[in-house]
């Protein structure tokens, strides 16, 4: 009957001591290793390792995507952005005068008693009469 080397003694308990690190339940495979092995028990130990490699990539999966799970937010929330900008367009959205009862959407410029007012979010409401405006261009002076 054949001993395990050195070598692999020294691996298997790596490998044991990776197992207590990740918290997982073992049966010490190094016990043995001064005994005479026999293929049954380098077999069950292959069982056990096969074990403790689905673990460790398990382990490995939830750590990447821990790590990328704010990254992944950022790029789905600047997608969304993408998507609104296509779909309203670039530009300056310019609504005309503003006319009481008519709605603006958030993002439309409209003038009002001669400046030029953006709409921050959908409103009906007078420009200057709130925060759902900004003065974009003060009025002129008449020449």
């Amino acid at each position: 009957m054949s001993q395990l080397s050195e070598r692999e003694s020294q691996r298997l308990r790596d490998i044991e001591d990776a197992a207590v690190a990740l918290g997982m339940p073992t049966r010490s495979v190094t016990k043995s290793m001064d005994e005479p092995s026999t293929p049954q028990l380098l077999k069950g130990q292959f069982m056990d390792l096969k074990a403790f490699g689905v673990e460790v990539v398990k382990a490995c999966r939830e750590y990447v995507e821990k790590q990328f799970a704010p990254r992944d937010e950022r790029i789905a929330a600047l997608e969304a952005r993408i998507a609104e900008a296509e779909t309203k367009g670039f530009g300056i959205r310019y609504a005309g005068v503003w006319r009481d009862g008519k709605g603006y959407e958030k993002g439309q410029f409209a003038t009002h008693a001669g400046g030029l007012w953006h709409c921050n979010e959908d409103s009906d409401m007078k420009p200057g009469s709130g925060p759902h405006w900004t003065l974009a261009v003060k009025s002129g002076r008449d020449a």
